[in-house]
């Protein structure tokens, strides 16, 4: 999974590397974008309408139809279906994408009157819980980690999603959005690396806790970035964010080698605390049995 994160944002750069401007990339992404939601679509309609025609016919000839062929008919709509007909929306002629000056209306819509309210909502309560917490001087929950991740993903992306329009005269809010969307985030990420420090404190690692890290130090970079860097490259987002996905997949110091190595710690910890490990090895099943009862 790791690794398909990884991959997923090299695609949104990888073919406009050394070519074209933002305009361009923005609008290449559009097409993806546009392109994946289109390709499960009609995947998920052409599957629901084949599936209910086995059904029909297993019930009004009698032909019996295997279960399997269920399954197998949603593999081949999800495998083969919808990555071919993504792969074929690809557009070939990339220079000519910075010309491109349509917006979807549709997409506007969607991110202006559907995304930003639920932002909206959520920076809402986040920031309740943060003068929740300075009342009552408690330490936040480790849930709250997860919840300030998914807001400012979905914050970022429909600062994203905007990009193109937001420097048209009726549309000065979107720029000021954008300026003060990352200093808002920065209680929030102060708040997920105190909850996230108070879970590996009790706890330790795990893949799970490694991930918040991770993503919130690269989240810390993000701010520090667009609220200090003069040029704003949307580029860096998908960019920096594929490189830290390769960077945590391998080695000593990816998600699962650190993990591993910090709840080993831990359990070696607790039973060397119960005298059932001494010099690296667990006492003999009797004593352990006696020690116990």
């Amino acid at each position: 999974m790791v690794l398909l994160v990884a991959l997923c944002s090299f695609v949104t750069f990888a073919l406009l590397i050394g070519i074209g401007e933002i305009s361009g990339f923005w609008n290449f992404n559009k097409i993806l974008f546009l392109r994946i939601l289109t390709s499960i679509f009609y995947s998920h309609i052409l599957f629901a309408g084949l599936a209910i025609a086995l059904v029909a016919i297993d019930q009004l000839f009698g032909i019996d139809i295997p279960d399997r062929r269920y399954p197998e008919l949603w593999i081949f709509f999800a495998g083969i279906f919808t990555t071919s007909f993504f792969l074929a929306g690809i557009p070939e002629r990339l220079n000519d994408l910075d010309g491109i000056t349509s917006y979807p209306k549709g997409l506007k819509f969607f991110t202006q009157y559907i995304l930003i309210p639920i932002v909206f909502i959520y920076t809402v309560i986040l920031y309740a819980y943060v003068l929740k917490i300075l009342v009552l001087w408690d330490l936040p929950h480790g849930w709250v980690s997860t919840l300030i991740l998914c807001y400012s993903g979905v914050g970022i992306a429909s600062l994203l999603l905007l990009y193109p329009i937001r420097e048209n005269s009726e549309n000065v809010w979107i720029k000021n959005l954008s300026r003060w969307f990352y200093v808002i985030l920065i209680p929030l990420v102060v708040m997920l690396f105190v909850a996230i420090g108070r879970r590996l404190s009790e706890f330790g690692f795990t893949e799970g806790r490694y991930l918040v890290l991770v993503i919130g130090i690269w989240l810390t970079g993000m701010i520090a970035y667009f609220i200090i860097s003069k040029k704003k490259n949307i580029k860096i987002i998908p960019i920096s964010f594929c490189l830290l996905s390769f960077l945590v997949s391998f080695g000593p110091w990816s998600i699962f080698s650190v993990s591993e190595k910090s709840q080993v710690t831990r359990l070696e910890k607790l039973l060397a605390k119960d005298s059932i490990l001494f010099d690296g090895k667990v006492r003999g099943v009797k004593i352990l049995i006696r020690s116990i009862f």
